[in-house]
């Protein structure tokens, strides 16, 4: 399930996996996605679909739950509001280009639970992470 308030928080919530959606606007609040600043996915949620945020420029904030243990493929690719990434420890594998194209990432803090980086996961980002 997921919801979008007015001062733009995207919270995701719900049990099981997130579904994986494609780059052309799969995604529910794909047609929102200018208007998303921060996302919440709460505990429940397993894992972050593949494309499920990408081009969402306005994002700067990603909060998610101790059970998010996957960051799908492309998940935020082309997000510019990034600057910052903080890894959580229950995060295990980050897939192919989920930050590529995030030009505004200067720094990432890295859980010690990450196990699997995949292919240009960080590719094109501002400071060439």
């Amino acid at each position: 399930f997921w919801e979008l308030d007015s001062a733009g928080t995207l919270r995701i919530y719900g049990t099981g996996e997130m579904s994986d959606y494609t780059y052309t606007g799969a995604a529910p609040w794909y047609d929102m996605k200018t208007q998303i600043k921060e996302v919440v996915i709460e505990d429940g949620v397993i894992n972050i679909g593949d494309y499920a945020f990408s081009g969402c420029d306005e994002l700067m904030y990603i909060i998610t739950g101790d059970s998010v243990t996957e960051i799908g493929d492309f998940s935020f690719y082309y997000c510019d509001g990034l600057t910052s990434l903080i890894i959580s420890d229950h995060i295990t594998s980050i897939g192919n280009y989920a930050f590529s194209y995030c030009r505004g990432l200067t720094s990432i803090t890295m859980g010690d639970g990450v196990t699997s980086i995949g292919h240009h996961a960080f590719e094109r980002c501002l400071k060439q992470l």
